[in-house]
């Protein structure tokens, strides 16, 4: 019975787990890509807003003054560090303003918190963004040395299509991944809560299946034992199932045993009641040969008897004769 149920509940859980482990997989990776997709479209937003404010901080021309860069002659872009810290604080993206392929404005600082201008881009930043005036994106840019997903985009000089600097937008890697990992965790526990109700669920179904199973079990070895007249559970016979043809089948049999026993019965009873007059008409057979024997007995002795006499009377005439 316990075995009967395990694999029934294991027939059920199955499906479900694999099911689940795939879902799993799949959409951990399915999650993954939208993430990344949706923080892309955030930096890309944040990225035109900071350009929109760079236009908007004054006229003129981006230049190098002094080794700052700035806005025409007067706004000094390199100052404007509590801008861009409150787009980071408002956004969660660090925001790195490069004139060329160098930082002058960032909100990124080192562990003493310094903030880390004058470095340079990368060469593949450099080629897509500054050489050929593309949007860059990667999912893996070393800021130092740390995991950034990163989003670039051209810098125009005022009133011109010239490229003379790029935009830079980070969130670091670790964020995403504890964001995917949080929405991971939920998926689990969601898929692990409709696998144990599963569980919970195929164990009630095995445990009636099973129990009805062991009444057909034990309706048959009634029969077995010789006892007929069962009276199945109607609930049984009602069911539309394979257990329900079972159960009906097992009523079924039973009535055509006590049919047939019933029959045979009959039979020995008539079978006994012609054995007893066969018995009884022997009886009068033997008595009947009983008594021819005797009768033929009698006539052997007088046939003796007349021989006897025969012979006297042939001696009796020879005598006479004499």
């Amino acid at each position: 019975t316990m075995k009967l149920r395990t694999r029934i509940v294991t027939i059920a859980a199955i499906p479900v787990i694999v099911l689940g482990a795939v879902s799993l997989g799949f959409s951990s990776h399915q999650m993954m890509d939208s993430t990344l997709q949706q923080t892309y479209d955030g930096m890309h937003a944040t990225a035109v807003a900071v350009s929109d404010l760079l236009v908007a901080s004054g006229e003129g021309e981006y230049q190098i003054k002094d080794g700052a860069l700035y806005k025409g002659d007067d706004v000094n872009l390199s100052e404007e560090t509590e801008l861009v810290d409150d787009l980071k604080q408002r956004s969660g993206y660090d925001v790195t303003l490069f004139y060329g392929d160098t930082r002058y404005l960032t909100t990124i600082t080192d562990k003493n918190g310094e903030r880390q201008i004058g470095k340079k881009a990368s060469q593949e930043v450099i080629e897509t963004v500054l050489n050929q005036g593309k949007d860059y994106q990667k999912r893996d840019v070393d800021v130092l040395g740390e995991r950034y997903i990163g989003y670039y985009i051209p810098l125009y000089q005022d009133g011109t299509s010239d490229v003379v600097g790029m935009i830079f937008i980070g969130e670091n890697y670790l964020n995403v991944r504890d964001l995917v990992s949080c929405s991971f965790k939920e998926l689990f526990l969601g898929i692990m809560f409709v696998l144990v109700i599963s569980i919970i669920v195929s164990y009630l179904i095995a445990r009636h299946i099973v129990n009805a199973i062991e009444q057909g079990v034990s309706y048959v070895e009634t029969i077995g034992n010789g006892q007929f007249g069962i009276k199945v559970d109607p609930d049984l016979l009602a069911r539309g199932d394979s257990v329900g043809n079972m159960c009906r089948g097992i009523q079924t049999l039973d009535q055509n045993l006590s049919e047939i026993v019933s029959g045979v019965k009959e039979q020995c009873i008539i079978l006994e009641e012609t054995a007893q007059n066969c018995s009884q008409t022997g009886e009068v057979i033997a008595r009947f040969i009983n008594q021819i024997d005797k009768t033929v007995q009698g006539i052997a002795n007088s046939t003796t008897t007349q021989a006897q006499n025969a012979t006297d009377a042939g001696d009796n005439v020879s005598v006479m004769g004499d």
